[in-house]
């Protein structure tokens, strides 16, 4: 709804009030009184007006639960002007029934108040949410409140009723008040906060007003202890002044657009840039917009509809962008599959490179740590008589090579290596010590593992004492950890002197430990396992 529009309908809604006013004074008055006790005039003409007021909520609410606690708030209006004239015209001489009447009278106002908290809590949150927990807690309290109207009968709190229908209030009649206004003036504060636009807050005085009519009628009717009167003429009812601060106060407030409706699709479809028409279920036609090219004349336009209560609504998409949107995706998507292929090959060469860097790396370990033994078995090879010759001494040399070579390898990929590589190490070399009927013990103690340069520099130690002792020796043994501390034992009838120690241990020539120089030889090489 536009500015102009909106002060069209502010207007209306205030001349409609004084319209309402002038019909209730000339209705209180003798000049139209009828056969009834109370000119019935004004509740002829409010009740339609409710009626109408009712559907037209129905109608324009678009939000669920709003739109039910609106109609409430109809409806509990309705029955206020209803039970009134039931009381006044219909009832008047049947005391039991005129006073029930009178205590169902009271129940508007407290459910009003009530359907108007229920509704502001609910504007703008969605249907399928649940309940604020604030609205139960309010709900059961109305309740309590409407069962002690009705049954003031027996504790007297609300009306204190003679035999002539004088009566006098009670503090339950206060209390409701009270509770009525507070919940009235609760759903004004929540409402107004949840108005974040900034055309609605400028133009907030429109049901501020409307609704400020309706509390100063009620407020003078409260101070003045009854309806004020002009020439002796009662002005309104206190049932007119409650109606108008409900009523003047929604209606304001889906005037601003503070409460969303669906009015004014005219508005909308003239200025919308959106191909639509609304079509009812004859088939004629109610609103449509500004015409785009058919679908049949640009294949980027697509006509889509989608079915509405009386009806239809149809509308043209061009879904050309949606188009370019998508192509320029499928092309990103490309370059970034191709950018990924070529990423993946760039990490599979890069992979395949370190790979043959740190075996070219170990070759060339295992090239520098062995270049004395494979030395001396090329010079035998070159020389059959004598390879033939010394055959045993060729064959600890390729053992050596060869196992010396496995375990660097396996350095390679740990830092630890397990210590049955060392035990088959060595029985590999006491399988070679026994073809020349060397006694050779292996003895295994706690399984785990070592460093890898610890182990390397084991099976260096252990090769230098078989080396030394060939030929000269008839039992050899090795235990390998047989206790804390110690990674390899060895021992021998052949001696073994310090001088005896390669080079390549020299880094581990504190671990070693040699006992004995003559016909028993202890050697020790320490060192700590791992799990």
């Amino acid at each position: 709804m536009t500015l102009s529009q909106s002060k069209k309908a502010y207007l209306n809604f205030l001349i409609i009030i004084v319209v309402l006013l002038v019909i209730d004074y000339i209705s209180c008055s003798d000049l139209l009184y009828g056969p009834f006790h109370l000119n019935s005039l004004f509740t002829a003409v409010f009740c339609p007006i409710l009626i109408m007021w009712g559907f037209s909520v129905r109608n324009r609410i678009i939000m669920p639960h709003v739109r039910h606690c609106l109609v409430g708030i109809a409806f509990s209006l309705l029955m206020l002007f209803v039970l009134r004239t039931c009381r006044h015209e219909f009832f008047y001489a049947s005391p039991e029934i005129n006073i029930f009447l009178w205590y169902m009278y009271y129940i508007s106002f407290v459910a009003v108040p009530t359907l108007s908290f229920h509704a502001a809590v609910r504007t703008g949150s969605d249907p399928e949410s649940k309940p604020h927990k604030s609205i139960p807690m309010i709900w059961a309290l109305s309740f309590l409140l409407i069962i002690s109207l009705l049954t003031n009968s027996l504790h007297k709190q609300l009306l204190i009723i003679g035999d002539d229908y004088s009566y006098d209030h009670g503090w339950l009649y206060y209390a409701f008040l009270i509770y009525s206004l507070i919940l009235t003036i609760t759903s004004l504060i929540i409402l107004f906060r949840k108005c974040q636009l900034s055309l609605c807050r400028k133009h907030v005085y429109m049901p501020v007003s409307l609704c400020l009519i309706g509390i100063v009628m009620l407020t003078v009717y409260l101070v003045k202890g009854g309806s004020p009167e002009l020439f002796g003429v009662k002005l309104y009812l206190m049932q007119e002044a409650f109606s108008l601060i409900f009523i003047g106060f929604w209606e304001g407030c889906i005037i601003i657009g503070l409460l969303p409706s669906n009015t004014h699709y005219k508005d909308l479809f003239g200025i919308s840039h959106t191909d639509a028409e609304l079509i009812s279920s004859d088939k004629s036609m109610h609103f449509d917009s500004v015409k785009t090219p058919a679908p049949d004349q640009d294949e980027d336009i697509i006509r889509k509809e989608y079915p509405i209560n009386g009806g239809v609504v149809r509308w043209t998409e061009d879904v050309k962008t949606v188009r370019d949107l998508n192509d320029e995706l499928s092309e990103a998507n490309e370059r970034i599959s191709e950018e990924n292929d070529l990423i993946e090959e760039e990490n599979r060469i890069m992979e395949e490179y370190t790979r043959y860097e740190t075996l070219n790396r170990l070759y060339d370990s295992i090239a520098d740590h062995t270049r004395d033994k494979v030395t001396a078995l090329d010079n035998a090879l070159s020389d059959t008589d004598s390879f033939e010759k010394n055959i045993i001494p060729n064959l600890l040399l390729g053992t050596y090579v060869k196992r010396c070579a496995n375990l660097i390898l396996l350095s390679g990929s740990s830092k630890t290596i397990s210590i049955e590589e060392l035990t088959l190490s060595i029985r590999e070399t006491f399988e070679d010590l026994s073809i020349m009927g060397t006694d050779c013990v292996l003895e295994k103690g706690t399984p785990g593992k070592a460093s890898a340069e610890a182990i390397i520099a084991a099976f260096d130690l252990f090769e230098s004492v078989a080396e030394k002792v060939l030929f000269k020796c008839s039992v050899i043994s090795a235990s390998v950890t047989p206790a804390p501390g110690i990674l390899l034992q060895i021992e021998t009838d052949a001696s073994y002197i310090e001088d005896d120690i390669p080079e390549k241990i020299k880094k581990f020539r504190s671990s070693v430990q040699i006992s004995g120089y003559d016909e028993e030889v202890c050697i020790t090489f320490g060192g700590d396992l791992y799990d």
